[in-house]
């Protein structure tokens, strides 16, 4: 534990944070001209956009049990060098096959980093700003998305593929060699039994402590990229609200950390961020449904997004309040690795299927429902934590 925050590590270090979440923004924000660049379908273009998330989905808990053996910097410079290369790689435009292979190793390169970077965060946090760091933390993905989708509508013809894809090999690379001269690693458990597969997943999820960081994060994850793609369609607003939208949910995250650090900290902020959302949500398809789609619902739609973001970020901050030693930060971060990817998979095809037939409407509701969720789950783990 140290006695003043190394602001400088923890800048870098959110940074590969950031560079982890351009292992989407990069196939998500250059989709159709990779997607024209290969000449293959939507659907299988969009199969190897997902695959780096299945790989977080199949393997987040058990990265979170290795973490303390492998040593934490160590798994991360691993996952930062991983991915410098296997981005290097797909700027050299393999066959399609291969770029989609490339994928399940860069799933593995992803992982690494998203379960390593959170004990080192928090191994050089002082304990007043752990939650602070945490809520700058959860922002890291989004504003991957943000940045590249920024760096493309600024270049008069766009980001070419193979430019995004070795600029960010380049990055990757440069993020490993400082973090290798500027982090210090944090305290590992090497010695220890492994446990197997299944084993892992039973104690993670048996660990209240353990495992409600990622069952809050996953009703953050399930609506918010969802609410991100399809309501900006639904709601006929311009290209600029498509824009504000993930930089609103940014922000919510950011608001989370300093929240937590004034005092309204544990499963009160978590169960407090998704009333609000619940309400605003509930608000929004009410309006939508009595006002028709020509209303001015926009500043409603921002709030739904300020207060998803304020759920999420308020759900990565227990991980520090509910585990002080790396080895459980680092389980909690492998489990909310897993869940949120499971919302990430699980939601967008659900939000899909409502946004057709009952328009921002619907999808308002099932943010609701989520919520709801969420404020029962959080209800029922704070008595639960306040018992034990």
């Amino acid at each position: 534990m140290t006695a003043a925050t190394r602001w400088g590590p923890v800048l870098l270090l959110c940074a590969g944070g950031v560079l982890a979440g351009g292992q989407f923004a990069k196939v998500s924000v250059e989709f159709t001209r990779l997607q024209a660049l290969y000449g293959v379908a939507p659907a299988r273009m969009g199969l190897a956009l997902s695959t780096v998330g299945l790989v977080g989905l199949l393997f987040g808990v058990l990265a979170g049990g290795l973490a303390p053996r492998i040593g934490f910097r160590r798994l991360l410079l691993a996952g930062l060098a991983g991915g410098a290369a296997l981005s290097a790689l797909q700027a050299l435009v393999p066959p399609f096959g291969w770029f989609w292979a490339s994928r399940v190793p860069e799933g593995l390169s992803h992982l690494a980093i998203m379960v390593a970077t959170p004990a080192l965060l928090l191994h050089a946090s002082a304990p007043a700003h752990r939650a602070v760091v945490m809520g700058l933390w959860t922002t890291v993905v989004g504003l991957s998305f943000a940045v590249l989708a920024g760096v493309d509508r600024l270049l008069p013809a766009g980001l070419a593929p193979r430019d995004a894809l070795a600029g960010h090999a380049l990055l990757m690379a440069a993020a490993a060699v400082a973090v290798r001269l500027c982090v210090a690693d944090a305290p590992a458990a090497p010695g220890a039994r492994r446990p197997g597969l299944l084993a892992l997943h039973a104690q993670a999820y048996a660990d209240l402590r353990t495992a409600l960081p990622g069952l809050g994060f996953f009703f953050y994850a399930f609506p918010t990229i969802a609410l991100i793609t399809f309501v900006p369609p639904a709601s006929g607003a311009g290209a600029g609200f498509a824009t504000v939208l993930p930089l609103l949910a940014t922000a919510g995250t950011l608001a989370a950390g300093w929240l937590a650090r004034q005092g309204s900290a544990g499963t009160r902020l978590a169960l407090r961020a998704y009333a609000a959302l619940a309400l605003s949500a509930l608000a929004l398809a009410l309006a939508a449904r009595l006002a028709g789609p020509v209303a001015p619902l926009a500043p409603l739609a921002l709030l739904v997004l300020a207060c998803a973001g304020l759920a999420g970020g308020a759900s990565a901050t227990l991980i520090p309040q509910l585990h002080a030693d790396p080895a459980g930060q680092a389980r909690a971060s492998g489990v909310l690795v897993q869940l949120g990817n499971l919302g990430s998979v699980t939601g967008p095809p659900l939000f899909a299927a409502l946004a057709v037939p009952h328009g921002l409407a619907g999808l308002a509701l099932l943010t609701a429902l989520a919520a709801l969720g969420a404020v029962g789950l959080m209800a029922a783990a704070g008595r639960r934590l306040e018992r034990s």
